[in-house]
């Protein structure tokens, strides 16, 4: 039996820490901040009944935090950009859980350290969306970033953490393969 190494352990740990982070700052932004603003009695659900019992999705809801910064609550039916929003949840689902398992092998076979944080980012990134489609049809996107009237797409912890380990996979595949390995 293979002896687990560090950049194994340490990648398992983040992938935990990646999808019990976006999950904690979904449920912060929706209930502590954006459903106090739509309801009469100005209370969103504890965290634990939010986690058990999944509430029906929010409406868009928009609240100015600082200049060229919003909580803007939209529902994302397909990929980055909304791109295959038509194909339904299942095929969104499957192509996840597939690049997950792919990249989830390859963590366990890295000797990288930085290998090996970049891959946990993207597969935890991957499951804490997943976990939004299984919830809510589709995932919960709050992080409002604009220039003028030009706003990038609304984003979410998850595709934070998936947009940072594509591009630390994308500086190790071209910087630093032959020089980042533990033994």
């Amino acid at each position: 039996m293979k002896k687990i190494s560090l950049p194994q352990i340490l990648g398992l740990s983040l992938i935990i820490d990646i999808i019990i982070f976006d999950q904690i700052s979904k449920w912060a932004v929706m209930e502590l901040i954006l459903r106090p603003e739509l309801t009469t009695d100005g209370r969103g659900l504890g965290f634990m009944d939010w986690i058990m019992n999944p509430p029906l999705r929010m409406e868009f809801i928009s609240i100015p935090i600082m200049p060229s910064f919003n909580l803007t609550m939209v529902w994302n039916h397909g990929v980055s950009f909304g791109l295959f929003r038509d194909l339904g949840i299942w095929p969104l689902v499957i192509a996840a859980a597939a690049v997950s398992t792919i990249f989830g092998f390859w963590l366990m076979r890295t000797k990288s350290v930085f290998e090996s944080v970049a891959l946990s980012f993207v597969v935890g990134g991957a499951i804490g969306n997943i976990i939004d489609r299984f919830r809510f049809g589709a995932v919960a996107d709050f992080l409002d970033v604009y220039v003028g009237s030009y706003h990038w797409p609304a984003f979410n912890i998850a595709d934070s953490a998936i947009t940072i380990g594509v591009a630390m996979l994308l500086v190790h595949g071209l910087f630093l393969k032959e020089k980042d390995s533990v033994e």
